[in-house]
């Protein structure tokens, strides 16, 4: 994404619209992706963390 902001002006400074449009989307694609990726792993910790440590009933986990 770093490089999508400089393209992006460059093309507009070249006068170059379709080009500017282009680095545009690319670079909040990429910017939306990593918000959304962020947020997947945000979801996953907080199920893994909500989940009582009490053992399943029908446990075989005792000792004979």
């Amino acid at each position: 994404m770093s490089e999508e902001i400089p393209n992006m002006i460059g093309a507009l400074v070249d006068g170059n619209k379709v080009d500017a449009e282009t680095h545009f989307k690319n670079a909040i694609a990429h910017k939306i992706g990593d918000a959304l990726d962020l947020k997947r792993i945000e979801v996953a910790n907080s199920l893994v963390k909500g989940q009582p440590d009490t053992p399943l009933e029908g446990s075989t986990d005792e000792e004979v």
